[in-house]
């Protein structure tokens, strides 16, 4: 199924063509969806990979703004996918990377937002922060500080892990396959 959606896509005449429809909003969000529902975690971490290698060939032909709106989506997935895999190691250390190599922000009005960790702003004026566009994962990212720290502690963390997709059975994982692939086909037929 979607599980082999890089397969799938580089069948395309053009693959970047495929991959632009599924990155486009709402698709996107239902193809992570998809390995979330699924528990199919891995395969979302080789859908990513796939995908960044698509955008990086056809980089030429995508003006920047789209490039960092894909890479944005992209680095969010795979940090939830790491999250979702138990890899707390690997978790802090691409959202380190991408926090020190990716200058991509956000900005908040000073009057809505409570103040914000100096590591994260980017920019400021009176009435405009501007901060880095990790910074609303910044809780999961401290949740995640806390596991890693209680393990290596050599404290029990087996309660704080994510379910694995061998922990469903074969009829919910059907079920949701064919849900979420109703749901996409529904998207790409409305």
């Amino acid at each position: 199924m979607i599980g082999n959606l890089a397969a799938q896509i580089s069948q395309f005449k053009d693959p970047f063509l495929g991959l632009r429809l599924l990155l486009s909003y709402p698709l996107c969000n239902w193809v992570a969806e998809f390995f979330l529902r699924s528990r199919e975690y891995e395969k979302g971490l080789e859908f990513i990979g796939f995908a960044q290698s698509v955008i990086e060939h056809n980089s030429g032909l995508i003006p920047e703004l789209e490039s960092e709106i894909y890479d944005r989506k992209l680095i969010t997935m795979n940090l939830v996918l790491l999250d979702y895999l138990n890899r707390w190691n690997s978790y802090i250390e691409y959202f380190d990377q991408a926090l020190a190599s990716k200058p991509y922000t956000i900005q908040y009005k000073k009057e809505n937002q409570p103040a914000v960790k100096e590591k994260y702003i980017v920019a400021e004026d009176s009435r405009f922060v501007q901060v880095h566009f990790l910074y609303p994962l910044n809780e999961r990212y401290n949740i995640t500080c806390r596991k890693l720290a209680r393990q290596n502690a050599g404290k029990s963390v087996e309660y704080l892990k994510r379910h694995s997709r061998a922990m469903l059975p074969e009829v919910e994982v059907n079920r949701r396959y064919t849900e979420i692939i109703d749901k996409l086909n529904w998207l790409l037929n409305n």
